[in-house]
């Protein structure tokens, strides 16, 4: 069996998205030949009335307990939480939780004599 046959396919025959070159936006090699293709307009950022946790809160998520250091919301409005874990974090210290997984917690409380 020969292997080193070269297969052309008719491009005509090929779906219009299979032909189409995108290339990457903005390079001096594209810019020129008229293949740029503006990147598309990214939607507006997604506005939160009510946060459920202030930033520095102290959370509780499962078993851990954590720290407030970052938060956002999700194109569906859904509030995301960056959480740093206090204690054992199991190799994972700064976490990605959304909000219905957390719970309020008290601040912990450190026994400088032990």
């Amino acid at each position: 069996m020969n292997m080193h046959i070269q297969i052309t396919a008719d491009r005509t025959l090929l779906p219009r998205s299979l032909i189409k070159r995108g290339g990457v936006p903005g390079t001096p090699a594209n810019m020129g030949n008229g293949s740029y293709q503006r990147p598309r307009d990214l939607p507006p950022p997604v506005e939160v009335r009510r946060y459920k946790f202030r930033l520095g809160a102290y959370v509780q998520f499962h078993d851990f307990l954590g720290v407030v250091i970052d938060r956002s919301a999700t194109s569906t409005r859904r509030q995301v939480y960056m959480i740093e874990i206090i204690g054992e974090s199991h190799g994972r210290p700064v976490r990605c939780v959304q909000g219905h997984a957390l719970s309020r917690a008290a601040p912990p409380v450190f026994n400088p004599a032990a």
